[in-house]
């Protein structure tokens, strides 16, 4: 008796590690398989949004499958973007090598290769077009839906959009500065100012969003609204994630703003997804809307202004440490 008591609890911890086992290959899958992964569940959840019900078995293995794909890359994502990065360095992609083939072919475009600076900067710039789309969408949607959340969604976006532009001019400047010491204190006073003006806006928009969820405004969005803000949610934090990992070394102040901003820009859309979400879909009114939207605006909020007081506190200090002329400090970056 004794030994097949021995037995079974063996027995159960091999099936318990079996287990463990299977889970943490799961969760640490191949760069092919997260990739495959993250395709279907971006196609099905679109066609899920596009034309089925919410309630729909189909839409609600949707939502899960989506779900799964994007905790699986938020906890690979160190992983595959390195591994992705090796395979486009390495020219081991056919269309990649053809294409920057291409690219050397025009000093521009060959630069852009052999430039990180450049290439964050094309990235902001990229950025700006994709704010103020976003921005006119939104704010078109709050006037036709008679939605004031949705209103100065679109506001803050239009104003980010105008602080990337200053980021943007401000960076072309700094670089007709003859003297290192004058072009680090050029991007120091840019991202104090920037962090100043996103701390600002940061507490606009928790105000407006603090209205909304007491208010639990529940007005009914057309799916457009709901597929296009996670469209955007998507590229955005892919975006966010990939500038910081490519450029967390980078010393220069305007990038690490920029990096900032992407970044509260990428907690903020996740909570506008969110509620697109349940106005669109949440027919039910159900009770725990309002406690969901107050976890995640909380969480989003939180993020926005500690990104805007910490660039601002860490370019002030940097630019007191200048002024006192000690100029072997670098910038933290993010």
């Amino acid at each position: 008796m004794h030994d097949d008591g021995r037995e079974k609890h063996n027995g159960k911890v091999t099936t318990l590690k079996k287990t463990e086992n299977i889970i943490r290959r799961l969760l640490h899958s191949s760069s092919k398989v997260i990739v495959i992964t993250d395709t279907a569940a971006a196609l099905l959840l679109a066609f899920s949004l596009s034309f089925l019900d919410a309630q729909d078995v189909v839409s609600l293995a949707a939502y899960l499958f989506s779900t799964f794909a994007l905790v699986l890359s938020l906890l690979n994502v160190s992983r595959l973007t390195n591994h992705i990065k090796s395979l486009i360095r390495d020219d081991r992609i056919y269309a990649v090598r053809q294409f920057k083939t291409l690219m050397r072919r025009r000093s521009f475009t060959a630069r852009y290769l052999e430039s990180r600076d450049l290439r964050a900067e094309v990235s902001v710039y990229t950025g700006l077009a994709a704010n103020l789309v976003f921005a006119v969408f939104k704010s078109v949607s709050g006037v036709y839906y008679h939605s004031s959340w949705l209103i100065s969604v679109g506001v803050y976006y239009l104003v980010s959009g105008a602080i990337r532009f200053m980021l943007m001019v401000n960076l072309r400047r700094s670089r007709e500065n003859q003297s290192a010491k004058k072009v680090r204190i050029h991007g120091y006073r840019t991202a104090r100012s920037c962090g100043l003006m996103m701390f600002i806006l940061n507490l606009a928009v928790a105000g407006m969003a603090y209205r909304m969820i007491e208010k639990n405004d529940t007005n009914h969005y057309s799916r457009l609204v709901a597929v296009v803000t996670a469209a955007y949610t998507f590229y955005f934090c892919i975006k966010a994630v990939v500038s910081a990992a490519a450029y967390r070394k980078n010393e220069n102040a305007i990038l690490a703003a920029a990096k900032k901003l992407n970044i509260s820009s990428a907690a903020l859309s996740m909570f506008v997804l969110q509620t697109a979400m349940i106005h669109t879909f949440d027919s039910t009114h159900s009770s725990s809307v309002r406690e969901m939207n107050m976890i995640t605006g909380v969480g989003a909020m939180a993020v926005m202004i500690w990104n805007a007081l910490s660039m601002t506190a860490a370019s002030h200090k940097r630019l007191k440490i200048l002024n006192g002329r000690n100029e072997h400090d670098t910038y933290p970056g993010s």
